[in-house]
């Protein structure tokens, strides 16, 4: 003799309008991730680029667009990428791709912490999103 099995999902919806209330804290979240993360780049990029004249570090600025964020030299400092990886008659003075790979080692932690610094303040009291 066969049964039946089966499964029943409740709550989707219910998730569904959780998420959703969700979606802005998470992305409020994450522009204040990369604002930090901005200036974070920013002043780790200065501090390892070498200093001659000034011209090179004095360039190096961040840029956040929403969850964008970009870092680096200006377009104005024709020299950035021989600074950085050398030449024939120069050795290369990394500063771009240290920074890189210690952004991208906090980057997650950055953002969870923001995030979750966003859901807190907005939860006011009550755990909605559980």
């Amino acid at each position: 003799m066969a049964g039946r099995m089966g499964v029943e999902i409740r709550g989707v919806d219910s998730l569904r309008d959780r998420l959703r209330m969700m979606r802005s804290h998470v992305r409020e979240g994450t522009e204040a991730a990369a604002r930090e993360g901005g200036r974070m780049g920013e002043a780790t990029m200065k501090g390892l680029a070498p200093v001659d004249t000034g011209r090179l570090r004095d360039s190096i600025r961040h840029e956040v667009r929403g969850p964008t964020v970009r870092f680096g030299p200006g377009d104005e400092i024709d020299y950035a990428a021989f600074v950085e990886f050398g030449t024939s008659r120069m050795a290369a003075q990394p500063y771009v791709r240290p920074t890189v790979e210690a952004m991208r080692r906090i980057w997650p932690d950055l953002v969870a912490e923001h995030v979750n610094r966003a859901l807190q303040q907005k939860k006011r009291g009550r755990r909605w999103w559980r």
